[in-house]
């Protein structure tokens, strides 16, 4: 299951997580603030890719360090069709 980056949308593995500096991750409070995949001009994020962050954002915030709670919610949302343009 995945998280994702709450700057790109970009998705991370829940086991990313346990090892964040190897995979380049910017992680507090169970929050992906930042990846290896953000871009410098966050203008270059597609749509879509900001959409997934705002909820990435959202399940963050009220889940907090629940990393799996936050991937089952997202994984919920892809499948209501959440993450589309």
């Amino acid at each position: 299951m995945d998280v994702y980056c709450t700057r790109c949308g970009e998705p991370w593995d829940v086991f990313c997580l346990s090892t964040p500096k190897g995979h380049d991750l910017e992680i507090r409070n169970g929050k992906i603030l930042k990846c290896g995949c953000c871009p410098k001009d966050p203008a270059d994020i597609p749509a879509g890719n900001r959409r997934v962050a705002e909820l990435a954002e959202v399940a963050a915030d009220l889940l907090g360090d629940d990393i799996d709670g936050q991937a089952a919610m997202l994984e919920d949302a892809e499948l209501l069709g959440m993450f589309g343009d």
